[in-house]
């Protein structure tokens, strides 16, 4: 059926796919050719094309998933630690209150689900709970929760345990969690506490 409205407005998917490329925005393809935002997706999905909250996702996407004046002035900033204010965020990069809140609270978001979907099964390291107790990946469940500090986006994990048993894990950045699943055993830091029976 969507193939028809293709047929009917004289656009090929492959002109939806550049429109798609061009503007990062279903509703903005679907006015350009005179489709619903709803046919622009599902054409889009039938031909491949992966959408995550509305824009492509993985390497086809063209630009970086932040485009906002916060994300462009720290990509042009590499390394600046950012003050612990908005009002002091937005005075040192020129951007708006609402433009740094916005970065701020879809950074931590993608942080968030990035961490959940880590693969700690896999890993052959573990990592020590917020008491201090050294608990290898493998006795992990379920990611429950993944806050994530709005500055530092250091991250505050609970996870469900296959004991039943409920945790809570730190980390500084994702980067580092991530570069703790990949750790050699040797270099792991492991506690000599065990973990509490029952």
């Amino acid at each position: 059926m969507s193939r028809n409205i293709l047929k009917e407005k004289g656009v090929s998917i492959e002109d939806l796919k550049h429109a798609y490329f061009k503007h990062q925005n279903a509703k903005a393809v679907g006015e350009e050719f005179g489709i619903s935002q709803k046919s622009v997706l599902r054409l889009l999905t039938k031909a491949g094309i992966v959408i995550y909250h509305g824009r492509p996702v993985g390497e086809e996407r063209g630009k970086p998933y932040h485009t906002s004046c916060l994300a462009e002035w720290l990509r042009a900033n590499p390394g600046v630690k950012l003050p612990r204010s908005v009002e002091k965020i937005a005075e040192l990069t020129g951007c708006t209150k609402d433009e740094v809140k916005t970065y701020l609270y879809r950074r931590r978001v993608a942080i968030a689900r990035d961490t959940a979907r880590l693969p700690f099964k896999q890993s052959t390291q573990g990592m020590k709970d917020t008491t201090g107790f050294y608990i290898p990946f493998a006795a992990w469940g379920k990611v429950l929760k993944v806050q994530v500090e709005p500055y530092t986006f250091a991250l505050l994990m609970t996870v469900k345990l296959h004991s039943g048993h409920e945790r809570q894990f730190r980390s500084p950045s994702l980067q580092s969690l991530s570069q703790a699943l990949r750790q050699s055993p040797s270099a792991a830091n492991h506690s000599s506490k065990e973990l509490p029976r029952g």
